[in-house]
């Protein structure tokens, strides 16, 4: 026959093993959401960024970002078609 405090020993130490196992699923879950948080936050880098605004000239024609190739977002700095009413990378209205 199994004593009082044999089976209170078991049930404790089940206990913390169920709240151990719980933590650890806690944890993964919380760095799980706060790695999806940072790469939201983390903007995707958009081909217009990397590529250097052609300088105007009179000789070549081409158009400066002022002349109307590019609205530059008051916000976040972004360079954006001048067609565009909103920033493609915050949203801010232009």
């Amino acid at each position: 026959m199994v004593s009082t405090i044999t089976v209170i020993a078991i049930l404790l130490v089940c206990g913390v093993a169920i709240l151990v196992g719980l933590l650890v699923l806690w944890v993964i879950i919380s760095q799980s959401k706060r790695q999806k948080m940072d790469a939201s936050k983390q903007a995707p880098i958009s081909t217009q960024q990397t590529k250097a605004a052609p300088e105007s000239s009179p000789r070549d024609g081409n158009a400066s970002q002022q002349d109307g190739g590019y609205k530059r977002c008051a916000a976040c700095g972004h360079n954006n078609p001048s067609a565009h009413n909103f920033c493609e990378q915050c949203g801010e209205k232009l």
